[in-house]
């Protein structure tokens, strides 16, 4: 259940401001010298620049390797915030409008759906401690599953509170709206 609620966008945009903070203060090197434990896995060349900042989305689409990289990496980097406050949207071509799009929609569902899963997990999860406090005989045992009810209700919600989803959404919205005006835009011009 964790693996299908996790969310790889909110994840990533922490782990980047770490990273960039590591890279910056050289506890992190792209290449293996002899005294470095720590080397970035060649996977980042995709994306990043040597300096940590965000590839363009034609460098990261060209890249020879970006066809082995699972969607669902791709998915999480190029819809994250930290990698959409980077992009130049007047600047992209149609086939990249159209690539961040559909991009941007498919994680905009995804975690639409880990929402309505969530809900379902935990009203499943509240029904079976109710059952079980109407079958228990002592008052002393609904006591008890009274009492972790409620803290499975906290942790729950601490665990997969809604919000980071939200967030990611928001920021995507706003990424969406920009290609749909630029896309309007081109098919008009086209039109001329």
């Amino acid at each position: 259940m964790e693996y299908l609620l996790y969310n790889t966008t909110s994840r990533f945009n922490i782990f980047m401001s770490k990273f960039k903070y590591n890279l910056r203060i050289g506890r992190i090197k792209w290449n293996k010298e002899e005294d470095d434990d720590i080397v970035i896995p060649s996977l980042f060349n995709v994306f990043l620049n040597c300096d940590g900042s965000f590839k363009t989305i034609s460098e990261i689409i060209n890249n020879e390797k970006f066809n082995d990289i699972d969607n669902r990496i791709v998915y999480a980097v190029v819809s994250s915030k930290m990698f959409l406050d980077t992009v130049d949207y007047s600047n992209l071509s149609s086939f990249e409008l159209s690539f961040l799009e559909g991009v941007l929609n498919y994680s905009n569902g995804l975690n639409n759906k880990q929402i309505i899963l969530k809900k379902e997990l935990f009203n499943k999860r509240r029904k079976l401690y109710i059952y079980r406090m109407n079958n228990e005989d002592s008052l002393f045992g609904k006591l008890y599953l009274t009492d972790r009810l409620n803290l499975d209700i906290l942790l729950y919600n601490i665990r997969f509170n809604d919000f980071y989803k939200k967030d990611s959404n928001f920021f995507r919205n706003i990424a969406l709206k920009k290609i749909n005006n630029l896309i309007i835009k081109n098919d008009q011009m086209a039109k001329k």
